[in-house]
């Protein structure tokens, strides 16, 4: 089992500290789950704010869950005086998180792949380290 912060330590003394593989791949689960959720959240929303002029179905099922599920934009102390105002906000907000979770899930992928860099490249070292001291040694 792998500790959340695991010290790798190899045969040339570097020494990287990092997450673990498990740890980086329960966080990339995390933020897939949320953004899925998001995104959900996020077509409801414009269901609705798209539907002013038609007829939808569950149209107001579907606001009674976004304001149980985001109420802080539907209260008295948001300022908001319409449902209208309150979807849009949410929206916003929505959409905000999505950023956000996309840019997080980049930046372990770029994480990753400076890694595995750093990794392939402290290996060649170490490889290059013992031909030299291969070389080096006088064999009869």
């Amino acid at each position: 089992m792998t500790t959340k912060n695991e010290i790798i330590e190899f045969d040339f003394g570097l020494v990287y500290c990092h997450d673990s593989d498990e740890d980086k791949e329960e966080e990339k689960q995390r933020l897939y789950e949320e953004l899925e959720t998001y995104k959900a959240d996020l077509g409801r929303v414009k269901r609705v704010l798209d539907s002013e002029n038609k007829v939808v179905k569950d149209k107001s099922k579907i606001l009674n869950s976004l304001k149980e599920e985001y109420p802080t934009f539907f209260d008295e102390e948001s300022g908001n005086e319409t449902d209208k105002e309150g979807l849009k906000q949410v929206q916003d907000y929505i959409q905000e998180e999505i950023d956000n979770s996309e840019k997080l899930l980049d930046d372990i992928r770029k994480q990753a792949e400076a890694e595995a860099e750093a990794e392939a490249q402290a290996q060649a070292e170490a490889e290059n380290t013992a031909e030299d001291s291969f070389d080096y040694m006088d064999i009869d």
